[in-house]
């Protein structure tokens, strides 16, 4: 405590951080750490946690680590998350620069999370879980929460290894550098169930080459263009969702048969 700079700054390291007390002024700053393991920390009153590339997305052990009143949150700036990770809700999430899920690793989101993004991508090899509830969603947005500002980038899931389960999840001010606030590509699969995708700044939801998904219950709506767009060769399932507000299509497909129960405009080619 008290120290006038970061608590921890360290450059490289493999540390073991376990059992310490991190309180005022700021809390730990990595750059490139390869592992980092945590067990029964407690941050109280610092600025925030910085985590410059390396592992620092997927640190073990933030289930035992308690966080009051850490205004700045955990700020992730870049890298690969290598081994299965849990974000938490009581930690505010900034995504400062590109960021991926490697293939193979589970990527976690507790229901009331909430994560404020750049326009880069968070880009999932492995598997992304957001277990958000009817009372309590997870939420991506960007930097100011408004549609005003900077839109933050995508959800991107790639490869055939690679899938996505979102639940009472909130998309809302992505689409940054013509991406779309979530993609699926490179047969690549998700199901996106009672969430919302607001405000895009392009596209709701793309899904290309042998994707596959699956919305249901959901409601797309305010892209700057198509609420969903998808081509020829990918599996699109839309069921009891709502699409308003798109500035073009509610849905522009090539070549698809879709299961889809929805209002307004529809255009297959």
């Amino acid at each position: 405590s008290g120290n006038s700079g970061y608590a921890v700054f360290g450059d490289g390291l493999s540390p073991v951080i376990a059992g310490n007390t991190f309180e005022g002024s700021f809390g730990l700053f990595m750059i490139q750490p390869q592992v980092v393991d945590f067990s029964s920390n407690t941050f109280r009153n610092v600025n925030q946690v910085v985590f410059r590339g390396g592992a620092g997305g997927g640190l073990a052990g933030w289930e035992n680590t308690t966080f009051v009143n850490v205004t700045g949150g955990v700020e992730l700036m870049g890298g690969e998350i290598s081994r299965d990770a849990t974000w938490l809700a009581n930690l505010p999430h900034k995504l400062e620069s590109a960021l991926s899920v490697a293939q193979g690793v589970t990527l976690t989101l507790q229901p009331g999370l909430m994560v404020r993004a750049s326009s880069q991508e968070l880009l999932v090899r492995g598997r992304i879980l957001s277990q958000g509830t009817a009372a309590s969603s997870v939420t991506f947005t960007n930097h100011t929460d408004d549609p005003n500002q900077q839109h933050w980038g995508a959800i991107h899931i790639e490869g055939a290894q690679a899938s996505g389960l979102f639940e009472h999840t909130n998309l809302r001010n992505g689409g940054a550098q013509h991406l779309s606030a979530l993609v699926l590509s490179a047969a690549s699969s998700a199901t996106f169930v009672s969430g919302r995708i607001e405000a895009s700044s392009t596209n709701g939801l793309r899904v290309i080459t042998s994707a596959k998904l699956t919305v249901i219950g959901s409601t797309v709506s305010g892209s700057g263009n198509h609420g969903v767009i998808s081509d020829n060769i990918s599996e699109l399932r839309l069921m009891n969702s709502s699409f308003s507000g798109n500035s073009e299509y509610a849905v522009f497909g090539d070549g698809l048969s879709p299961e889809q129960s929805m209002p307004r405009c529809f255009s297959v080619f």
